[in-house]
């Protein structure tokens, strides 16, 4: 039995391996730890945007398909997420920052920053 838990261990690490780079997941809200992350988990409108952001990144993930694509758009996303924690709690810096992001990876098709005021604070 104990030959098999170094076999064990090391086929995991190859699957995580495999699985290609992390994706930056949506807030968990039991884990927010940062003012961006509590205006966000404190806002309905804003984990929708939350929601559709990680739906636009999985989709555009999808379509990369090759490592150093998805490793750059990992990069790219861990900097918008950088970008986005400056706004700390102001609600329409959050909103337009998502606004941005989603533009970035739905090719031009966001939701407009003057729709998205709209949501800012529910």
């Amino acid at each position: 039995m104990r030959a098999g838990l170094p076999m064990a261990a090391a086929l995991t690490l190859a699957a995580f391996a495999a699985a290609g780079p992390a994706r930056p997941d949506t807030v968990n809200c039991a884990r927010a730890d940062i003012s961006a992350e509590y205006a966000i988990c404190n806002s309905e409108s804003l984990q929708d945007l939350d929601v559709k952001l990680d739906t636009a990144y999985r989709k555009q993930a999808a379509a990369i398909g090759n490592k150093p694509g998805l490793q750059k758009m990992e990069r790219e996303q861990v900097k918008w997420q950088r970008e986005r924690d400056k706004c700390k709690a102001d609600m329409t810096c959050l909103a337009l920052r998502y606004s941005e992001r989603l533009l970035d990876l739905d090719n031009g098709t966001p939701e407009k920053p003057s729709s998205l005021l709209g949501f800012v604070g529910q």
